[in-house]
């Protein structure tokens, strides 16, 4: 999993990253047992989505790095816009219809660790 990866990279993240899924997982033990394995990241579990944006507004950002073949309109994306928090999401499908590199968010190349660690880095700097 390249969000392991991406965390072993040279970025100065904070001391504690929260993931959650607005999505059930095929197989939601495998991403749990990967998030317990990096360190600094915390599962919250399943949101409900009638509490999606309420909950958005206490993250300092979305991360979308998803590469998932069968991924339709991303709309995790438009909640975070609605709910005012910066975007970081891989150059997959759609995502770059909804965000405008530099503009609206931060776009890198799927699957690549680095990338998506420089582009953590220039929202906390």
């Amino acid at each position: 999993m390249y969000v392991q990866k991406t965390l072993k990279a040279n970025i100065n993240l904070p001391k504690s990253w929260i993931c959650s899924s607005v999505t059930n997982f095929k197989n939601p033990w495998d991403f749990k047992n990967k998030v317990k394995e990096s360190n600094g990241l915390r599962y919250n579990g399943y949101l409900d989505p009638d509490s999606v944006q309420k909950t958005l507004t206490n993250y300092d950002a979305l991360v979308f790095p998803t590469y998932f073949h069968e991924e339709g309109f991303p709309g995790a994306i438009l909640d975070a816009f609605l709910s005012g928090i910066p975007v970081i999401a891989s150059d997959w499908l759609y995502n770059s219809e909804l965000v405008e590199h530099r503009k609206t968010g931060l776009l890198f190349k799927v699957m690549d660790s680095q990338e998506l660690a420089s582009s953590l880095n220039q929202l906390i700097i």
